[in-house]
């Protein structure tokens, strides 16, 4: 059991190395509802995010986490295609950047 909690150890660490900002920007740059908003508004939802990426969410759970934000969290109008496009770019960047340690 102790090589499993080492890669989990070692996927966070890679996380606050470099995926929760990389996520924290994609946020900003493709869902962004806030608007004009400082760099780290989102990485609070980033942090999340990463533990949903590492559960192996779906794009459509992805969705959902995103648009309850927006509906809930921040009272904001639904907007369940920019939700999706941003799902599908965090998911995508996911796939192609995730290191190999997941259990």
């Amino acid at each position: 059991m102790a090589g499993l909690e080492d890669r989990e150890q070692e996927w966070w660490a890679w996380w606050r190395i470099d995926g929760q900002d990389t996520v924290t920007h994609l946020l900003r740059e493709h869902w962004n509802p806030m608007g004009d908003v400082p760099g780290d508004e989102y990485a609070g939802y980033a942090t999340r995010i990463g533990g949903l990426l590492r559960e192996g969410v779906s794009e459509d759970e992805l969705t959902t986490f995103l648009s309850d934000a927006r509906t809930g969290a921040m009272g904001l109008p639904a907007d369940e295609d920019t939700d999706r496009r941003a799902a599908v770019v965090v998911r995508t960047w996911y796939a192609g950047s995730r290191p190999n340690l997941e259990p």
